[in-house]
């Protein structure tokens, strides 16, 4: 090698290094994708003359993210020929690619422990030196989109990494929120006796019920489910409970509760969200049980007296998907104070077995009548049970809850029919 080579070779080798500490400088200090991408394409035709390029990454499909010197516009990448390339290849002992393709002479692949990030399609000749055929330095322009994907890649990561801890703490919120309007305590007297069930199909549940006693004698029951599940269901949720709780304080007066209900929902999910609820208020003063179903699944009302089973379906729809409910009917059980209330979520009647059969209100009913005289704990351990015997090996596609009221002032039969 002659002097002048060596010196030419010297001042290539600083050139490199000059664009390897500007490449690293800016990916130091944090520059954006658009600068990194813009940098690396001044020292591709700066410094290492290439007069054509295009460079593929994935990001969720593949991109063209830097492109010179074609008249094409970039097309979809198609991998049928490509896919198994692990070092650089000459496009012309490839089969027929696209139109766009053709012009360039070299495919590279671009690995980062062995998984493929990117593909540069790149002429074969630097363009000042076109007329010499000076190639282009392959080796330095992998090394350099290496660098420079990889430092994409990472940022990438931290972004995810980034986005999930705040998934995390926005879950870690609404769980907070969930936990602070299911009660914590039910009531458990010879007259009164109440269970609960609740199983989240996911972190967060979009399930609500409650007790809440009242003055004279009175106390109210109610269970909820709202659509959508995640932090802003939750958070809608918790808003409803609150405003249940005020909105007793001043009336027991059912429909204006769920007018009251209806228009929070309407104004606060501005259509996103509605809920279905069913609420009941019980006086036990007068052996009278009130309640309003706004498109809840009916709960069941076993009279223990005359055994009869009911399916307490008297309402309206569904709450805030109207401004206005366009009727509100309440329903009046008079005399009954030997009863079972059974609430649940669609989750129980809608869960599946293998043959797409669903668990159905049906099956709720008869177990309530076949396992009316057992305690109220064993009542949901057996629906749990057949609910897992039903589905079998399938998951549960929604939220489990039930809640279960006993209000007795008679005593049980002497013996258990069963």
């Amino acid at each position: 090698m002659t002097l002048e080579q060596l010196k030419a070779e010297l001042e290539r080798k600083e050139i490199q290094l000059k664009d390897i500490l500007e490449i690293t400088q800016a990916i130091n200090i944090n520059s954006s994708e658009e600068s990194l991408y813009t940098i690396y394409r001044w020292i591709l035709q700066g410094s290492l003359y290439v007069g054509k390029l295009a460079l593929y990454v994935f990001d969720s499909t593949w991109r063209c993210k830097v492109f010179f010197g074609t008249q094409e516009s970039p097309v979809a990448l198609d991998l049928q020929h490509i896919a198994d390339l692990r070092e650089p290849t000459l496009l012309e002992g490839l089969p027929t690619m696209d139109a766009f393709f053709q012009g360039f002479d070299w495919v590279i692949p671009i690995l980062y422990r062995d998984q493929l990030l990117a593909y540069i399609f790149v002429e074969k000749y630097a363009h000042p030196n076109s007329e010499t055929h000076t190639p282009i330095n392959l080796n330095f322009l992998q090394t350099l989109t290496n660098i420079i994907i990889v430092a994409i890649e990472n940022k990438k990561l931290v972004r995810h990494q980034l986005k999930q801890e705040l998934h995390n703490k926005e879950l870690e919120i609404a769980k907070r929120v969930q936990s602070m309007f299911i009660p914590r305590r039910l009531p458990a007297t010879e007259k009164l006796t109440m269970r609960s069930t609740y199983l989240p199909h996911d972190l967060i549940g979009g399930d609500y019920y409650d007790y809440i006693q009242l003055a004279e004698g009175k106390f109210l029951v109610c269970i909820a489910d709202v659509s959508g599940k995640g932090v802003p269901a939750a958070l809608l949720m918790s808003n409803f409970q609150a405003t249940l709780r005020m909105l007793v304080r001043h009336t027991y007066k059912l429909k204006n509760i769920v007018d009251e209900l209806n228009l929070l929902i309407y104004q606060n999910a501005q259509g996103e969200h509605f809920i279905t609820f069913f609420v009941a208020i019980y006086d036990t003063r007068k052996n009278i049980l009130r309640y309003i179903n706004a498109g809840h699944n009916p709960p069941f009302l076993l009279n223990k007296t005359t055994g009869e089973l009911k399916s307490l379906e008297t309402g309206t729809t569904v709450l805030g998907f109207l401004h206005n409910l366009p009727f509100v009917n309440e329903e009046v059980i008079r005399e009954i104070d030997n009863f079972l209330l059974f609430c649940f979520t669609d989750g129980v009647p809608e869960t599946v077995n293998p043959q797409d059969e669903q668990f159905s209100a049906e099956r709720i009913g008869s177990i309530l009548q076949n396992y009316q005289y057992t305690s109220l704990i064993d009542l949901h351990a057996h629906i749990l049970d057949k609910l897992y015997r039903f589905k079998q090996d399938l998951g549960f596609t929604d939220d489990i809850t039930m809640l279960s009221c006993r209000v007795k002032n008679f005593e049980l039969p002497a013996t258990n029919p069963l």
